[in-house]
């Protein structure tokens, strides 16, 4: 689950995510679901290396880069939005 999770999330483009929102919303309520058992939590933050296929980034981690672009695609809407006022 977490290898499916972490490549949806690895593709960083929002387009992309825009296009397949209904799937992407699953992908987010599933982890929110892993986020709210403490146990299963830990594996959002970091996974044990012996975890095969190894981790390259944690899916906070992926979710915190979304989160960035996010951020970066707003402030460009508003100042577009200011020179249109």
């Amino acid at each position: 689950m977490l290898p499916l999770l972490e490549q949806a999330f690895r593709n960083g483009s929002w387009l992309d995510m825009a296009k397949a929102a209904e799937v992407y919303a699953s992908y987010l309520a599933l982890t929110r679901s892993l986020a709210s058992q403490p146990k299963l939590a830990k594996c959002l933050v970091e996974v044990d290396p012996r975890y095969k296929p190894t981790q390259r980034d944690s899916v906070n981690k992926l979710l915190a880069k979304l989160n960035d672009l996010a951020e970066i695609f707003l402030g460009c809407l508003r100042q577009q939005q200011q020179k249109t006022d």
